[in-house]
C-alpha cells in the first residue's frame, strides 16, 4: 500500500489510493464492530445496484483494521463547480437526480437511522430523562 497518497483524512480513520483499490485505514484501537458493521452496510447498499465502491477485503495492516474497496477514478462535486460556477445549477440538479434515485431503492436489513440515533441519545448519562424524550 502506498501510504503517501492519502485521498482523505478524518477522525480515527486515513482513506489510500492504491492501484484500483481505495483503502481505509482506522486507528489502533477503533472498535473492530463498528468497522465490520460498516463494511456489512455498505455491502447491503452495494445489493440496491447504486454505483458505490464495492467493498473488496476487510483486513489488517500493521495492526490497524482496514476495509479495501473499489477506487472509483474522479474528481468531487465540489472540485467540479469550483472549476465550473458558470454549471452550478446543472452540477445540483444532477446531485439532486441522485438522491432522488437513492430513495428508490431499499435496502432492508441496514439499521434505521432513527434506532441509532436513540441508542445514542439513550447512552448518554448526562442527560435527564426528559430532556432525553425531548431530543
Amino acid at each position: 500500500m502506498n501510504q503517501e497518497h492519502v485521498l482523505a483524512k478524518r477522525t480515527n480513520k486515513t482513506i489510500y489510493h492504491s492501484e484500483d483499490t481505495a483503502i481505509k485505514v482506522f486507528e489502533k484501537g477503533y472498535p473492530k464492530s463498528l468497522i465490520l458493521n460498516e463494511a456489512l452496510n455498505q455491502s447491503w447498499v452495494e445489493e440496491t445496484g447504486l454505483k458505490i465502491p464495492k467493498i473488496r477485503s476487510v483486513g489488517n495492516i500493521d495492526g490497524c483494521w482496514s476495509i479495501t474497496m473499489d477506487y472509483i477514478p474522479g474528481q468531487t462535486l465540489d472540485q467540479i463547480m469550483k472549476e465550473h460556477p458558470e454549471k452550478s445549477d446543472e452540477l445540483l440538479e444532477k446531485f439532486v437526480d441522485l438522491q432522488i434515485e437513492m430513495h428508490t431503492k431499499t435496502a432492508p436489513f441496514l439499521n434505521k437511522l432513527k434506532d441509532k440515533l436513540v441508542r445514542k441519545i439513550q447512552s448518554v448519562k448526562d442527560l435527564d430523562a426528559t430532556t432525553k424524550y425531548e431530543l
